[in-house]
């Protein structure tokens, strides 16, 4: 079974209103991620990969903050984007 989504299906989804300061946290980690995989080493450095999943690993715990996901909730979603 395949999953469609059509564009009048963006304006069902809830988006968080946070503040820019709010967002920082967010710039800063995206800019961190960014400037590691830009390295020419990247697809072959571990650590850096590993870190790479760190840094995504705490948007994600952050994004689950902001709508207010339980552990269950949570879980749900991991599941379905491939088992973190």
């Amino acid at each position: 079974m395949k999953n469609y989504f059509y564009p009048d299906d963006f304006r069902k989804l809830p988006i968080a209103n946070i503040s820019e300061a709010e967002q920082q946290i967010f710039v800063v980690l995206v800019d961190k991620i960014m400037a590691i995989t830009k390295e020419e080493s990247y697809l072959i450095d571990k650590r850096q990969q590993e870190q790479v999943g760190i840094y995504k690993k705490e948007i994600d715990q952050l994004v689950y903050g902001l709508y207010g996901l339980t552990e269950e909730e949570i879980a749900m979603v991991e599941k379905e984007i491939g088992g973190k």
